[in-house]
């Protein structure tokens, strides 16, 4: 199974390039966000690999990140969505901008991506949500520690005692972690997860302080 690629660059073009390693040039199919990125042809790169083996062929679809492979396995993951269109897909959003879009079921956004109608972009709505939550919740945060967030979050001036039982901290920082790992300034982040956290109550999910925290942006 091939998972990573390292080697020289020797050609490119929209949604292709091939890579020599060890004398062997291997075929990969990429998102145009992908090939915009590359470095020019000859210089070294790195790719992370994910294998499709069908019946009559062996493809390859390289990344530029682990997370953003990892968005391409989830996006496979849905029942009638193949690999060409989730490249179509990475190609148009970028991995956190789905995240988005899927957590604040957000159809419009999806349904206009090429080849994706609207009863596709519900299926992947149904069936990736939860995934997604989990899926920003471990993408690095750009400014704060973890520890960092739950303390700022609870020093926050709107994080008043209104005689409500709070959201626990943990949550409020991993809400605000998934905010900025969405290119959310920090401060705007905390203010909006903060504002979600005091509507919604102790009862308050994850997905659902996400959810509110993204439409108070």
């Amino acid at each position: 199974m091939i998972e990573y690629l390292s080697g020289r660059l020797l050609s490119s073009k929209p949604f292709h390039a091939v890579v020599v390693c060890g004398g062997v040039g291997y075929g990969v199919e990429i998102p145009l966000s992908v090939t915009e990125l590359l470095p020019r042809v000859g210089s070294d790169v790195e790719l992370y690999i994910h294998m499709h083996v069908q019946e009559d062929a062996i493809r390859l679809y390289g990344f530029l990140s682990e997370k953003d492979r990892e968005m391409f396995d989830l996006i496979i993951s849905v029942s009638g969505v193949g690999p060409r269109t989730a490249i179509m897909i990475l190609s148009e959003m970028k991995s956190s901008e789905l995240a988005n879009a899927i957590v604040t079921e957000d159809l419009q956004k999806i349904s206009k991506v090429k080849g994706i109608g609207r009863k596709t972009a519900e299926k992947m709505i149904v069936e990736l949500r939860e995934k997604m939550v989990k899926f920003l919740r471990v993408i690095p945060a750009a400014s704060m520690s973890k520890n960092d967030s739950a303390a700022a979050a609870s020093d926050s001036p709107d994080a008043v005692d209104d005689g409500t039982k709070p959201v626990a901290t943990s949550q409020i920082a991993d809400a605000i972690d998934a905010l900025v790992a969405l290119d959310c300034k920090y401060a705007v982040a905390e203010k909006s997860v903060v504002k979600a956290a005091k509507e919604l109550g102790s009862d308050a999910t994850l997905d659902a302080l996400i959810r509110l925290a993204l439409r108070y942006r």
